[in-house]
């Protein structure tokens, strides 16, 4: 059967449990990313076609949201914040930011906001008091809030790329 993640021991490289397919989706490109959220421990992920998370614990599915691209291609990484997670996608399909619901061992998500002016292709996207800055699949750079979705400034900047953050100061490659 098809797997979406699989734990292993760090010592003997055994496995420790394979989380169930996500719809039959082939991996994605990101970076798996352990989340806490009211207790429930998650690593959350992207598949070609999904955004998931599965229980750190023993591997169960506990939801995925569908976010499809023409290519089949999800890189970024989900970012984790305050119960929520934010994916985006460049092949102008954008962002969206979920809200994640716990109910003892489940998990769910529904979607609070989609916006495509943060459409992502490469990695990088950062988190800083409360807005989102980013690159666009077409050339340029933008900042959203948080909250809300709202587009805050769309610049041109020096074309698509990576971001980081250090000493105050946003550095794009």
């Amino acid at each position: 059967p098809q797997t979406a993640v699989v734990a292993l021991d760090k010592r003997s490289g055994q496995t420790v449990w394979k989380s169930p397919s996500a719809s039959g989706d082939r991996a994605g490109y990101a970076s798996p990313l352990l989340a806490v959220h009211e207790g429930l421990r998650m690593i959350l992920t992207m598949t070609s076609r999904h955004a998931i998370a599965v229980n750190a614990d023993n591997g169960d599915l506990l939801w995925q949201f569908e976010h499809v691209t023409p290519w089949d291609e999800n890189i970024l990484s989900p970012l984790f914040h305050d119960g929520h997670v934010f994916i985006s996608t460049g092949h102008r399909v954008g962002s969206v930011l979920l809200k994640v619901v716990v109910r003892g061992s489940r998990a769910s998500v529904h979607e609070v906001w989609r916006s495509t002016d943060l459409a992502t292709h490469h990695r990088g996207v950062i988190l800083l008091d409360g807005y989102l800055y980013g690159s666009r699949w077409t050339p340029g750079w933008t900042c959203l809030e948080w909250k809300t979705g709202k587009t805050m400034y769309i610049e041109r900047g020096v074309g698509k790329g990576s971001l980081t953050y250090a000493d105050g100061m946003l550095y794009t490659l």
